[in-house]
């Protein structure tokens, strides 16, 4: 992930994004919005898209493993199942039922338990588990594009006020009537925030700052946090979560 990390920062280091002031309704809404100059590399979605290949890709290496640790055959549906719906039970799509049956069938029924509690349906938020983000991710990945946002930090800055004569923008609430953050999605075009004043006044300007990452996106909605950091956690859940569950499946001396 360091080449994927050095992008990025060369990304940001352009800043090919800034903010665009509208005054609306004779001075007395003053909006704003994103504007983006350029578009992401095409190199940082092919290097996402590629983590998130290798670690679904270790995840199946290790299904086809458990198969022949338990003298069964690996085949074509052999895999690592991955189950957002709770597949076992009584109304549940018999399809799904069949579709974990077949990536489990000839492992050893002590690593199918813990395949079995390890599934997303299994928690509070089945579509935002680590596991489940991977899944959609990864399939998402081999087929399209990966739909990746800027969106804002958690520590926006925005404030309304004027600037005095030597340039320095000072924070003045008094003629305000409210002022709210409208997206934290960074996209063009989107409105950021909105400032409503009790009278009109057209030298009325905006301060906005806040740190931009790339994130993870889909249907307009953001993932909630930086893209690599989320594809981090992916490896720490498999590295500390997952795979030491089925260590006891590999002696040492098999390793050799």
């Amino acid at each position: 992930m360091v080449m994927l990390n050095r992008e990025i920062e060369a990304f940001h280091m352009i800043k090919p994004y800034r903010t665009v002031h509208e005054p609306w309704a004779q001075n007395t809404i003053h909006i704003l919005r994103a504007e983006i100059i350029g578009g992401l590399p095409e190199m940082i979605p092919v290097m996402l898209g590629d983590c998130l290949q290798n670690m679904r890709a270790a995840l199946e290496h290790l299904a086809w493993e458990l198969v022949e640790v338990g003298d069964g055959n690996p085949g074509r549906k052999t895999g690592f199942p991955i189950f957002k719906d709770d597949p076992f039970t009584p109304d549940a799509n018999p399809s799904l039922t069949r579709s974990f049956a077949d990536k489990v069938s000839g492992m050893p029924e002590e690593a199918v338990a813990i395949l079995k509690g390890l599934q997303p349906h299994l928690g509070d938020d089945p579509e935002h588990e680590l596991l489940w983000l991977l899944n959609d991710y990864s399939n998402i990945d081999r087929h399209n594009t990966l739909n990746l946002v800027l969106a804002a930090s958690d520590s926006i800055e925005a404030r309304p006020g004027k600037r005095n004569d030597s340039g320095e923008f000072i924070p003045d609430y008094g003629n305000v009537l409210n002022d709210m953050l409208m997206s934290d999605v960074f996209v063009h075009g989107a409105e950021l925030y909105r400032v409503t004043l009790r009278e009109p006044d057209p030298d009325m300007e905006m301060e906005y700052n806040s740190p931009l990452y790339i994130s993870f996106g889909k249907a307009g909605e953001i993932m909630g946090r930086p893209a690599v950091d989320m594809l981090h956690g992916m490896l720490r859940y498999i590295e500390q979560i997952i795979l030491p569950q089925f260590m006891k499946f590999f002696p040492m001396d098999r390793m050799d």
